[in-house]
């Protein structure tokens, strides 16, 4: 196990970092939008990842509304739970 010790600096942007971007707009600008920019990216990739999930399981199923049903279910489809 690590033997650092735990600093709440740690957790925050270095001092100088934060002097750097103050000192320098058009950097702080371009980090900005960088940021703003791959969050956006994340965001619409993890919502398209579950919409492309939650088709495929919808289509897989007999009956409408099968996805909530499957997962109400906790991923068991119909027939493989009345087998059970």
């Amino acid at each position: 196990a690590p033997r650092l010790p735990f600093r709440w600096s740690a957790l925050t942007v270095p001092p100088d970092s934060r002097q750097m971007l103050r000192a320098d707009r058009p950097l702080l600008g371009a980090v900005l939008a960088s940021s703003i920019f791959w969050l956006v990216a994340g965001v619409a990739v993890t919502v398209g990842l579950i919409e492309y999930v939650a088709t495929s399981l919808a289509l897989q199923s007999p009956e409408p509304w099968g996805i909530w049903n499957m997962i109400a279910r906790r991923g068991r489809p119909v027939a493989q739970r009345e087998q059970q």
